[in-house]
């Protein structure tokens, strides 16, 4: 019988501290990737190539709520605090069925 969730194996995890100012992950973004979010705060994370996350642009993310996204080649997360500065882990994951 075929499991019937996925199997997230953990690839190892990236902290981005963020506060009033955006702040961007570094990990290779050369190819495509599911990532597992999860912030330490309330904050708001934006998936593009160059853009800073804001109020205006961003998905909010409540604290300690775990997300997981496909993030494309070529672009990078970016977070920014709702009301507190906090820490966004961002955990490269492999999904197998």
């Amino acid at each position: 019988m075929a499991n019937l969730l996925p199997v997230l194996h953990l690839m190892g995890a990236e902290p981005v501290a963020y506060t009033a100012t955006a702040a961007n992950n570094t990990a290779d973004a050369t190819r495509a990737r599911t990532i597992l979010v999860m912030a330490t705060t309330d904050c708001y994370i934006h998936i593009s190539d160059s853009t800073a996350a804001s109020a205006a642009n961003g998905t909010y993310l409540p604290a300690l709520v775990p997300l997981l996204l496909s993030l494309p080649a070529g672009k990078q997360i970016s977070a920014v605090r709702v009301a507190s500065s906090g820490t966004l882990s961002v955990t490269e994951v492999k999904v197998s069925s």
